[in-house]
C-alpha cells in the first residue's frame, strides 16, 4: 500500500551551498500487514518557477496600477455574444452588413444589450459618477442614449475585421448627465479575444464647449466686421455721390447767376447746365455701380479714352480745387489711347487721387498749392503721373 503527501519547501540547501525552492513529496510504503515499512522522498527544484511567479505578480501589480491611475477612462468589454450574432446573420444569407444594420435598428439595440462591461478603472468611475466598480453599469446599453448612432459603426468594424474603431459619442452618466466623449477600441486579429476589449474614453465636453464659444465669438466678429464694412461702404458711397452732387450744385448756381445777369449770358448758362448733366450722369453711374457690386454682377467693362475719363473726373472736382485755391495743370498726352476697363471704377480711382492731393496740401500755403496731372502713352502701357 502506498500513500502520497507533498509540501513546498523554501531554503533547501544543496551541496554547493546554494539554497533553492523545492516541491517535496513523500510516499509511505506499507507491508502486507499495513505496517509502515519505507518512506520515499522526492524533491523537485521549482526555483525558476518561483522567480517567474514573483515577476508575474510584480508585473500584474504594475499594470493594474497603470490601468487604475490613467487619466483616460478605460472600461473592458466582452463582445463575444455580439460576434456570434453577427456570424449568425451571415449564415442566414446577409452579405451587406451596413445595409442590414441601417434597415434593422432593432438588431443594433439588441446587440447593445449583449455587450457586457467586465472591468473599469478609477477614471471611468469618476467620469460616469459611479462610486465603485460593483455599482458600475454591467452592460453597454445602460449608458448609451437611444439616439446613439456610433454603435452601429462599431458593429461594422467588428464584422469587417478592423483593428481599431474610433468615434465621437455621447454617454449617459449615473445621474442622467450626458457626456460627450471620444471612444477608441482595439480589436484583436481574426476576432479572437473579444472577451477583453479595452475601450479608451476621453471626455471632450469641455473641448466642445470651448469650440462652441469660439464659434459664437467668430460669428460675433463676423457680424461686427460686416457692420464695419457696411459703414465703410456707406461712407464710400456718400463720398462718391457727394462729389457729383456738389458739382451739380456749383454748376446750377453758376447757371442761375449767368441767367440773372442783364442781359442773361445764355452761352455761359448752357455751359454750366451741361456740367450739371455730366455730374448727374456721374452720380447715376456711381449708383449703378453700387447696385452691381451688391448684386455680384459682372464688372461693366468697355473701351475707354483715358484722357477723356480723366478730364471729365477732374472737371467734377473743379469746385473743390477752387475752394482750396489749388492751381490745376492738365497735360494729357494720351489723347488717342484706348483702354479696356470699367468707367465708374476708373473715375473713382482718379477722383480719389485728386482728393488725396487736396488733403495732402492742407498744410501748404494757399499761394503755393498746385496739382499737375500728366498722362503718357508707351508702346504697351499708359502712365498717369501727378505731382
Amino acid at each position: 500500500m502506498q500513500a502520497d503527501t507533498g509540501k513546498e519547501n523554501s531554503g533547501f540547501e544543496i551541496k554547493d551551498g546554494r539554497e533553492i525552492d523545492v516541491l517535496g513529496r513523500w510516499r509511505l510504503q506499507k507491508d502486507r500487514h499495513g505496517t509502515a515499512s519505507t518512506i520515499l522522498e522526492t524533491n523537485t527544484d521549482i526555483s525558476e518557477q518561483k522567480v517567474a511567479d514573483r515577476a508575474l505578480k510584480v508585473s500584474e501589480h504594475r499594470f493594474r496600477t497603470i490601468f487604475e491611475t490613467l487619466a483616460v477612462a478605460i472600461w473592458e468589454h466582452d463582445f463575444r455574444d455580439v460576434k456570434h450574432e453577427l456570424d449568425a446573420l451571415h449564415r442566414t444569407g446577409v452579405q451587406d452588413m451596413r445595409q442590414y444594420l441601417a434597415q434593422h435598428p432593432e438588431f443594433v439595440q439588441k446587440a447593445r444589450r449583449l455587450v457586457r462591461i467586465t472591468d473599469v478603472n478609477q477614471t471611468a468611475l469618476k467620469l460616469m459618477g459611479v462610486p465603485s466598480k460593483e455599482e458600475f453599469f454591467t452592460h453597454l446599453d445602460e449608458f448609451l442614449p437611444d439616439t446613439d448612432e456610433s454603435f452601429a459603426q462599431c458593429l461594422i468594424a467588428i464584422d469587417e475585421g478592423h483593428s481599431t474603431f474610433q468615434s465621437e459619442a455621447t454617454v449617459r452618466g449615473r445621474h442622467g448627465k450626458l457626456i460627450n466623449v471620444i471612444v477608441v477600441l482595439s480589436f484583436p486579429p481574426n476576432g479572437a479575444g473579444l472577451d477583453r476589449i479595452q475601450g479608451s474614453i476621453v471626455d471632450i465636453t469641455e473641448r466642445l464647449a470651448i469650440q462652441n464659444t469660439l464659434e459664437q465669438t467668430r460669428r460675433e466678429l463676423e457680424q461686427a466686421s460686416r457692420a464695419a464694412m457696411i459703414g465703410e461702404i456707406s461712407a464710400s458711397i456718400a463720398h462718391e455721390v457727394n462729389q457729383p452732387l456738389s458739382a451739380i450744385t456749383t454748376s446750377a448756381q453758376a447757371a442761375q447767376r449767368w441767367l440773372a445777369k442783364s442781359p442773361p449770358d445764355i452761352s455761359e448758362a448752357h455751359t454750366a447746365l451741361a456740367d450739371v448733366v455730366i455730374a448727374a450722369q456721374h452720380a447715376d453711374g456711381v449708383v449703378k455701380r453700387v447696385r452691381m457690386l451688391l448684386s455680384k454682377s459682372k464688372t461693366d467693362m468697355g473701351e475707354l479714352l483715358l484722357d477723356e475719363v480723366i478730364a471729365d473726373t477732374v472737371h467734377l472736382k473743379r469746385g473743390e480745387l477752387e475752394a482750396q485755391d489749388i492751381d490745376l495743370s492738365l497735360n494729357l498726352r494720351a489723347v488717342s489711347t484706348v483702354i479696356e476697363g470699367d468707367r465708374i471704377l476708373l473715375q473713382q480711382v482718379v477722383s480719389n487721387i485728386v482728393t488725396n492731393a487736396i488733403q495732402a496740401m492742407e498744410s501748404v500755403p494757399r499761394d503755393r498749392r498746385s496739382l499737375s496731372i500728366v498722362t503718357e502713352a508707351g508702346d504697351n502701357d499708359v502712365r498717369i503721373l501727378h505731382c
